[in-house]
């Protein structure tokens, strides 16, 4: 009597069935594949400047601070010298 169960054209064997073992080798590489390999120390987050500085930015944004305002206006005056130059 076959034990073997047919699943969409493909043998799937039974309990009963003789399944090989992985040979030492096998087991070295997976072993090998599942090494945790320390990262380092967990990176600063530039951004983290504590919760009153945080929230001083979100109600007085770095883009609308004065230095901010003068190099777009000097980064503007400079394209628009480019961009005349080229027609």
């Amino acid at each position: 009597v076959n034990d073997d169960v047919k699943v969409v054209g493909l043998d799937v064997p039974s309990k009963s069935s003789n399944i090989p073992t992985t040979s030492t080798a096998d087991e070295e590489s997976d072993d090998e594949e599942e090494e945790i390999i320390d990262p380092g120390p967990f990176p600063r987050n530039i951004y983290d400047n504590g919760i009153i500085e945080n929230m001083k930015e979100v109600i007085y944004p770095r883009s609308l601070r004065k230095d901010a305002i003068k190099r777009y206006k000097d980064w503007y005056k400079a394209e628009k010298k480019i961009r005349t130059k080229q027609d």
